[in-house]
């Protein structure tokens, strides 16, 4: 059962961070982690500037962001730029 997919999207020349979880993938939080520390390491060498939505309804979203280098820009809009 899928119960988690994220990655980066090419959206209107911009790149787009997305992570979408069902709440049986809670538990896994750590792997998840460091699964996006990962992707990000990747994407850092090919994009100098990453976009993502902070989703207001997720209340670990912007903390989680922060500590994958995005900082916020205006409103639920982060970015991490090199």
């Amino acid at each position: 059962e899928l119960v988690a997919v994220a990655g980066l999207v090419s959206s209107g020349g911009l790149i787009v961070a997305f992570c979408n979880l069902k709440d049986a993938a809670r538990p896994h939080k750590t792997l998840i982690h460091w699964s996006a520390i990962k992707l990000m390491r990747e994407a850092k060498k090919r994009h100098k500037r990453i976009m993502a939505h902070c989703d207001p309804d997720e209340p670990g979203a912007a903390r989680w962001l922060q500590r994958l280098g995005f900082k916020n820009e205006e409103g639920d809009i982060w970015a991490w730029q090199a």
